[in-house]
């Protein structure tokens, strides 16, 4: 049921990408291109995607978090299922982020994913393998992913993306110091795979970008009927923009939005320089949370890495180290392939 406004974004969105195939000139003929046909009924699915992701939106629930990056607009796949293919070249990308150093079974995250386009360049495949470790909780995550993208011009495309696979979770108490060691829930291990799936639309022009998921819709519960530990669903918006200030000097603008049913929101903001698209230097900030630097630099047209360093702002500041995240992106350019999008990522 719908009982806020958050509710309706994802409506808001299905109907936006609806109104914009259907007043492009090439989404409202049937199209031709390599012998594959793309349909004006594609803005019926954009529709539909944005209705079901309301019918999703629980009521009440205790939220889990999902794991959390601050170089998410270099690996968008984990967050958005519709990126698969969208760069038209095979990537892979690496992430591990050490959350409050120095502080005891503080979260660990790493993530690799590796995407490629498909089908004449009109989809993409991709996989991402998340492993996320939070006190006396692992969870670990293989998820694979669909995309069918759309030209709605010759600089605008939108990505349309399905995600399937499972997740294993597991909850070992017996390392912590209980009150009552008494308590058989604290003497065991709970452990279960369970299967999810997400999706999600992602829409692209030259200089920006911007697209809403939901990478895990299935609610699971960790334990008996007491429901030790429960995941609930996460709603993202993802934005970003390039400013091209002169032929050295490039900005880039990116922020993610989180909303979790029961908890609060969550907002990512950054922005980075880009010197020669070679050197990067730019600064990251977290909601009521943290703020931080970040550095990149571009090996090659086939190799960069990111590096960033957070410091809390809230109470934990004097309870640890900062949190500390680096990312590696490598990708093989196809032959004889021409490309029609941005290196945002």
């Amino acid at each position: 049921m719908i009982e806020s406004a958050k509710d309706f974004l994802p409506v808001i969105w299905g109907l936006l990408t609806f109104e914009t195939l259907h007043s492009s000139s090439l989404a409202t003929k049937v199209m031709k291109t390599k012998g594959l046909y793309i349909q004006e009924s594609m803005g019926f699915l954009c529709l539909f995607l944005g209705l079901v992701l309301t019918s999703l939106v629980p009521n009440a629930a205790s939220a889990q978090q999902d794991p959390q990056s601050s170089t998410f607009f270099q690996t968008p796949l984990p967050f958005n299922p519709a990126y698969a293919g969208l760069e038209q070249r095979l990537n892979a990308r690496s992430v591990s982020r050490l959350q409050w150093v120095g502080w005891g079974g503080a979260p660990q995250t790493q993530m690799i994913t590796i995407d490629t386009p498909v089908f004449f360049e009109f989809g993409g495949a991709g996989l991402t393998l998340v492993q996320d470790n939070i006190g006396a909780r692992t969870q670990t995550s293989v998820m694979f992913s669909g995309a069918t993208h759309i030209p709605l011009t010759d600089r605008i495309r939108l990505s349309v993306g399905l995600s399937g696979g499972w997740r294993y979770q597991s909850l070992d108490f017996r390392g912590l110091l209980v009150e009552d060691a008494s308590d058989e829930v604290y003497n065991g291990v709970y452990q279960e795979w369970s299967p999810n799936f997400g999706a999600g639309t992602f829409l692209t022009t030259q200089k920006s970008y911007f697209g809403v998921s939901v990478p895990n819709i299935l609610m699971e519960s960790l334990g008996d009927s007491t429901s030790i530990s429960s995941y609930q669903r996460h709603f993202y918006a993802m934005a970003g923009h390039r400013q091209k200030v002169n032929v050295a000097l490039s900005i880039q603008y990116n922020g993610l939005f989180k909303v979790t049913p029961n908890a609060p929101p969550a907002l990512d903001l950054n922005m980075l320089a880009m010197w020669m698209d070679s050197f990067g230097l730019g600064a990251t900030w977290r909601m009521a949370e943290s703020m931080g630097l970040m550095f990149k630099v571009k090996f090659s047209d086939g190799l960069s890495a990111i590096y960033v360093a957070e410091l809390p702002f809230n109470r934990l500041r004097t309870q640890n180290l900062g949190s500390h995240e680096l990312g590696v992106a490598w990708n093989i350019q196809y032959k004889d392939q021409i490309t029609m999008h941005p290196r945002f990522f």
